[in-house]
């Protein structure tokens, strides 16, 4: 709802709060799923402006990793920045992988980098993979 231009996209662990970025406004916006599990909240819970936000994903703790300017940007679940990951050229998406799904890979120009790290990345619900 009110973005310009919505891109990245991910839910909370548990489901109950959706993150996008808006790659015009450079900002990303956490929005609670309302009851009905179908709508969003109009007002966002929180959003924080970010130079360049791009793609994302989160970890089972509820950390969200926002490809922007600089780096990954790590955000706990509340929208407070408490890590930055360099990478040597502009990152655009982010997302986990790897047989234990810790392992960050990032785009970056014509790269993909891979990243071990020591969380874990989040699955939907339900999911058996």
């Amino acid at each position: 709802r009110n973005a310009n231009q919505p891109n990245g996209i991910g839910f909370s662990p548990d489901e109950s709060r959706l993150y996008f970025t808006d790659a015009r406004s450079s900002r990303l916006r956490a929005h609670d799923i309302l009851g009905d599990g179908q709508s969003v909240s109009a007002t966002p819970a929180w959003e924080v402006e970010l130079g360049g936000a791009d793609g994302l994903t989160v970890d089972t703790e509820g950390n969200i990793y926002v490809a922007g300017q600089g780096g990954i940007h790590v955000f706990d679940k509340d929208g407070r920045k408490y890590g930055e990951i360099s990478i040597p050229k502009r990152p655009r998406n982010v997302c986990f992988g790897g047989r234990r799904y810790n392992q960050l890979f990032i785009t970056a120009g014509s790269s993909v980098y891979r990243l071990p790290i020591a969380k874990t990345g989040s699955k939907p619900l339900g999911a058996e993979w």
